[in-house]
């Protein structure tokens, strides 16, 4: 396709399209072309130089394609207002010349290979609104410029390698709506000034060494929505200024080293949606206005020090789709908990995971809540059958009860489950294995009965069946992967297994847990 002779051209998009090869050199030739959109095609070669003397380009698009090489260096004269180049193959340096331009308002060139530092002095910081330079390669530390953006309203320099202490933004404190620092390596504390912040929505400093308490500085962040600080050293309780913030959808500072109970205030956040607390030192029990937090969809506290019994009143939390409680010190009433008594608990409920947990007596009889599709009681103290009323509830995939103290046959429900990882090994199951082998048989069906009395039916039926310790650690591997965090099981019309992370669940169809 001939692209030249279009001197007059001010406009060109053809984003979304099936376009390949490389950009024209004819495209240069369009000395009025203020907007180039070519984002979402297959274009590979790298960006041409001479788009650096197109004067009048303001919007240039090049997002999602396969471009390879550096970003052309346009000079500071350049009329340049928004760069999109994300999701490229990029490499070298951000050149210098683009910080100068005092146009740019948006700059955004994530998920690419650029390596280089920051610069310690950016003109464009006048207007600059939008900067992504996530998922790249980029080194040193925050300049001290940085504290004095004055427009910046969005920055994300997530997934790099930028050392150093966190930036105070003295000057955008009243900009900065979207602040991502996430996986770096920022040490010391976080900078109390944040609380300045006041127009913040989404902040997210995860995954350093960050060390310290959190500040008490949120009473005046009434619009955040969401807060991630987990995965550093952070130490100390939650501090109880949060319960001014009641926008909040999602608070995540799991692994760390956070202290103290589940605090009362907590459940007055109404709105939160993804509740992580896993990997903290916290003690105590959940309080019953936890039944409060009606939009509460993810609730992770595993790997606590939390004890006593699990709020009854947690049967009404209409969205509640994953718990996972495992590795405290809770005694679960599974029998109350999945009461037949009461009208549908849990109703949204898709995944249990209570591992290393203690369970009380009477387990067997609670009811598999209606779309309850992953349950995981493994090391629970359970004694008794397999209870085979579970094994009809046609919305379980995945169960787990092994090294538990369960004994007797495995039913023979297991030929007409619907059930596709059954975990029992390390209990006192004896009999024959046909059944079990049945269900090995079966596509994408996993039986795992080791360290059972099982008598093999025949030698065939044993090797059919992972019923020796050469298969346990694949078994292992196999079932932790069912267990992600953010991971629940969703069992597609064919039969299969699909793990789709609980914030993006694909709607599904023609099942009893359809969301």
């Amino acid at each position: 396709m001939a692209l030249g002779n279009l001197s007059y051209l001010s406009s060109f998009a053809v984003s979304q399209n099936y376009l390949v090869g490389t950009i024209p050199p004819s495209i240069c030739e369009w000395s009025q072309v203020s907007i180039l959109v070519l984002n979402d095609n297959s274009m590979t070669g790298s960006l041409p130089s001479c788009l650096t003397t197109l004067q009048e380009l303001s919007y240039l698009d090049v997002d999602g394609n396969d471009f390879t090489g550096s970003l052309p260096a346009f000079p500071s004269s350049s009329m340049l207002e928004i760069v999109y180049a994300s999701s490229n193959e990029l490499t070298g340096t951000i050149p210098a010349s683009i910080w100068s331009i005092p146009t740019l308002i948006s700059l955004e060139v994530s998920d690419n290979f650029l390596s280089g530092q920051l610069p310690s002095v950016m003109a464009c910081w006048e207007n600059l609104q939008i900067l992504d330079l996530s998922q790249n390669r980029l080194t040193g530390s925050m300049p001290a410029t940085m504290n004095t953006a004055s427009s910046i309203v969005y920055l994300d320099l997530s997934y790099n390698r930028i050392i150093g202490s966190l930036p105070t933004f003295d000057n955008a404190s009243h900009s900065i709506a979207f602040l991502f620092l996430n996986y770096n390596t920022f040490w010391g504390s976080i900078p109390s000034v944040w609380g300045k912040l006041t127009n913040i929505i989404e902040l997210d400093f995860s995954g350093g060494i960050l060390s310290g308490s959190v500040p008490s500085f949120f009473q005046d962040l009434t619009h955040l929505s969401l807060l991630k600080g987990d995965s550093n050293y952070i130490t100390g309780t939650l501090p109880s200024s949060l319960r001014h913030c009641p926008m909040l959808e999602q608070l995540s500072v799991y692994q760390n080293v956070l202290s103290g109970t589940f605090p009362e205030w907590l459940t007055q956040l109404s709105n939160v949606g993804t509740l992580e607390l896993f990997s903290n030192v916290m003690t105590g029990t959940l309080p019953s206005s936890i039944s409060n937090m009606t939009s509460l969809q993810l609730f992770d506290i595993h790997e606590n020090y939390f004890t006593g019994a699990l709020p009854l009143s947690m049967q009404g939390l209409i969205s509640l789709h994953s718990v996972y409680l495992d590795g405290n010190l809770f005694s679960i009433d599974l029998a109350s908990l999945f009461s037949a008594t009461v009208p549908s608990p849990f109703p949204a409920l898709i995944t249990f995971s209570a591992s290393s947990t203690s369970a009380l007596p009477g387990w067997a009889d609670a009811v598999v809540p209606q779309k309850l599709a992953l349950i995981n009681m493994e090391g629970c103290g359970l004694t008794g059958s397999l209870p085979e009323h579970w094994l009809n509830r046609t919305s379980l995939v995945f169960v787990d009860l092994s090294l538990n103290g369960l004994a007797g046959t495995l039913p023979t429900q297991l030929l007409q489950t619907t059930v596709a990882q059954l975990f029992v090994d390390d209990n006192a199951f004896h009999g024959h294995v046909r059944a079990v082998q049945a269900v090995g048989e079966r596509e994408a069906a996993t039986v795992r009965t080791v360290s059972n009395p099982l008598a093999p039916a025949t030698t065939a039926a044993t090797a059919a069946v992972a019923a020796d310790r050469d298969g346990s650690d694949a078994a292992d591997e196999a079932k932790a992967s069912w267990l992600r965090r953010y991971q629940t099981l969703v069992l597609t019309t064919m039969g299969r297994l699909e793990a789709a992370l609980v914030d993006t669940m694909p709607r599904v169809t023609n099942h009893p847990w359809s969301l």
